[in-house]
């Protein structure tokens, strides 16, 4: 069954910092909302905040249910949301398929012991992957794309119906970023599967998600269909670069970054840049 999300003033503290203020953002049951901002955003600390490993003010809901309490276990959340981390801690001496068959780990009893059912679900998600050869090699040995593909599958497999991905795509070539992508469009009509993804690359945030949301300084600025949000005042406002942007007739948005002409005359003013450049003051390391 679909299962929507909602954050409702949602704050994080760290290190006496607020990293995200006041954040009010709803994910439909069964939508696709790409989580998009500059680096330092708040974008991995509002997907821990929704996962339940950070501490925060607010409210966060998953199928109209507190996700931060109201007697709902770490056993339950995690059979209803399911997260692919930025930077995957990785196993040592674990084979992919028992790597990835812990991402059942919440279906089984008290001893979590792996049933025939748990194992065939695991070398289903492998195959449509693509990574059934690697399945007895050492998670530790992958490539850093294997790797990503890996902690895919272990997200996966939990058969969760909410999908939180952190930068699905980073170690990924091209031709697997859009495999991925479709892979989890697919799932998304299939399963009724709600997602939330951060994600660097505006095009594919344009023509993946049914909705954007612009995260800057811990707040969310815009939010809405992609042809409304991603426009070049707002990614010039937030990103500093001059785009053209292209909408097509189902409203999938395409991005082109216009190179900068301006050459930057560097070391003016006499600063220590300039002054190392002259070598004045700089004594070279011995040989």
């Amino acid at each position: 069954m679909s299962v929507g999300i909602r954050l409702e003033g949602v704050g994080v503290r760290l290190g006496g910092r607020d990293v995200l203020r006041g954040v009010d953002l709803e994910v439909p049951a069964g939508g696709w909302c790409c989580l998009l901002g500059p680096n330092g955003a708040g974008k991995t600390t509002l997907l821990r905040a929704l996962s339940g490993t950070v501490r925060h003010s607010g409210r966060v809901t998953v199928g109209g249910r507190d996700a931060g309490g109201g007697g709902r276990g770490r056993r339950d959340l995690a059979r209803t949301v399911a997260v692919v981390p930025q930077s995957p801690e990785v196993p040592v001496g674990m084979r992919v398929f028992e790597y990835v068959l812990l991402g059942r780990t919440p279906h089984q009893g008290l001893r979590f012991s792996a049933s025939l059912e748990d194992r065939r679900r695991t070398l289903a998600v492998l195959q449509r992957l693509d990574l059934e050869a690697l399945a007895a090699r050492d998670v530790a040995t992958l490539s850093g794309g294997e790797r990503q593909r890996a902690v895919l599958a272990r997200a996966l497999v939990a058969d969760a119906p909410v999908l939180l991905c952190d930068e699905p795509t980073a170690a990924l070539d091209l031709g697997r970023q859009i495999g991925t992508l479709e892979l989890l469009a697919e799932l998304q009509a299939e399963r009724g599967l709600t997602l939330l993804t951060t994600l660097h690359d505006l095009t594919v945030a344009g023509q993946f998600g049914d909705a954007v949301a612009v995260l800057a300084d811990g707040v969310v600025v815009e939010h809405g269909a992609p042809s409304a949000v991603l426009t070049p005042p707002t990614i010039a406002a937030h990103w500093g670069v001059d785009v053209a942007t292209e909408v097509d007739g189902e409203g999938r948005v395409g991005v082109t970054v216009r190179r900068r002409r301006e050459r930057r005359e560097a070391g003016r003013g006499g600063g220590a840049a300039e002054v190392v450049a002259r070598g004045e003051g700089f004594e070279p390391p011995a040989a």
